[in-house]
Parts: C-alpha cells; sequence; structure tokens
C-alpha cells in the first residue's frame, strides 16, 4: 500500500509540474462524492453495507493528443453499517456503526480513442486508495481495563466505457458501463493491562458491474459541472466544479 501512495503522490506532483513549465492545458477542481455498496468478509463471506463520502481537490492535464490524467486528495469519511466482530483479540469485541476518518487519493487516466458523428466514445482508468487515520478509543471490561486502535484502508480499481452525445450547446449527455473492484481491511490492536494482541479483517466488494449516467454542463467556456450516477456494483452520486486554465 505504501507503493500506491507514493505512486499517486508522484503523479499529483508531476501535474502540477508539467503544467507550470509545458503550454500543456490543464484544469482544477473541486468535488463530492458519496457511495454506499455491499462488501464480503474474505473468510467467511459475510456481508456488510459500507459507504464512504469524500470532499476532494484535483488537478488535471492533457499529458498527450489522446488522453486525460486527473489526479486528487481529499478528505474522507466511511463507514461500516453492520456490527464488525474483532475475534482475534485478547478480548473479543462488537462494534456497531464503525466510522473511520480517511485520507483519499486518487489517479484517472481518460481517452477518446475516436468519435461517430455527434457520439464520442471513451475509456475511463481510475485508481483509488484511501487509509483511514487511526481511531484510539478506551474499553472497559467488568476484570480490566484497556485501549482498542481501529484503521483501515482500501484500494478501488475502475474501469468505464462509456458514450457522450456531444449535439447540445450547453450540456453533454453520457451513459456507460465498467468494471468496479474494491477491497481492504481492518486493523486493530487492542491492549489489556499487559497483554496486547492485532487482528484483521479483509473485505472484498460483492458486485463487479455497474452502469454510469452523467452530464457535463458547461456555464461558460472555462468553467463547467461534471455530475454522476453510478448503479448496480454501487450507488454513487457525483459532482464536481471543474475551471480550465
Amino acid at each position: 500500500m505504501k507503493k500506491i501512495i507514493i505512486f499517486l503522490i508522484i503523479s499529483f506532483t508531476t501535474l502540477i509540474y508539467s503544467s507550470e513549465l509545458s503550454d500543456l492545458s490543464f484544469s482544477s477542481s473541486i468535488g463530492f462524492e458519496y457511495n454506499k455498496l455491499k462488501i464480503l468478509n474474505k473468510d467467511n463471506n459475510n456481508e456488510y453495507d459500507f459507504s464512504y463520502s469524500f470532499i476532494n481537490l484535483g488537478l488535471s492535464s492533457d499529458i498527450f493528443d489522446f488522453l486525460t490524467a486527473r489526479a486528487f486528495v481529499g478528505f474522507c469519511i466511511n463507514t461500516f453499517k453492520n456490527k464488525i466482530i474483532l475475534q482475534d483479540l485478547p478480548i473479543s469485541l462488537n462494534i456497531d456503526n464503525l466510522s473511520l476518518n480517511s485520507l483519499i487519493m486518487g489517479l484517472n487516466l481518460n481517452s477518446n480513442p475516436f468519435d461517430i458523428g455527434d457520439i464520442s466514445v471513451y475509456l475511463d482508468a481510475n485508481l483509488i486508495y484511501l487509509k483511514s487515520f487511526s481511531k484510539n478509543e478506551d474499553i472497559n471490561f467488568d476484570i480490566a481495563e484497556g485501549n482498542l486502535k481501529l484503521s483501515d484502508s482500501f484500494l478501488n480499481i475502475r474501469g468505464l466505457l462509456y458514450f457522450t452525445y456531444e449535439g447540445f450547446d450547453n450540456f453533454t449527455p453520457l451513459i456507460g458501463f465498467g468494471i468496479d473492484y474494491l477491497e481492504g481491511k481492518i486493523n486493530s490492536t487492542e491492549k489489556i493491562e499487559e497483554v496486547e494482541g492485532e487482528g484483521e479483517l479483509k473485505f472484498k466488494n460483492k458486485s463487479l458491474f455497474f452502469l454510469q449516467a452523467g452530464i457535463t454542463y458547461y456555464i461558460s467556456d472555462s468553467i463547467y459541472i461534471d455530475a454522476f450516477l453510478k448503479l448496480f456494483s454501487r450507488t454513487s452520486v457525483s459532482i464536481r466544479l471543474n475551471y480550465d486554465f
């Protein structure tokens, strides 16, 4: 996971550096996204309702004639709606509605290989990584007191084929379908007096395929809004305000 973080930081820095030292066009953005999906425990296939919402700042640039790259970083809140059972600790614990604050980073690659009249065909790839800040809680038992430290991390890879209709003046609708893969884990450390133990729960998403619909609305030549809806593998709503420099 550390290699992924380094890769995303380098990608973000490279976009900023290239935009300053070249005549490539680039744009900045601020956005919000909400996601809700089913995930499975990799060990026993128990199902959980998982959601995460985040705000982000992004920078994109046309790095080739056929390829646009966008990197973003933001703040995320992720929540497990079901009861989480931590069985590998010295004293097992049940946690309801676990919620953690996270750093989220992502890289998006987008290509328009060809057009058919007013219909444009796009290929889109996303790599998203979120890593929570550690959460410490005091725990009390009848026989002892202790401390619990929790954190989680998730990696999401998505590929999308979509089509846009360019025949309108101020807005462009799109529709497409794709593959959605997510995996992650919860790490826990429990200390009861002099006894300390660690646990780990691993997860993956339940469904792999999704449909996406959306619209780009142009406020001016350089300012526009993107709005997207994803269904099936996840329910996702996102909106992004962009400014072209």
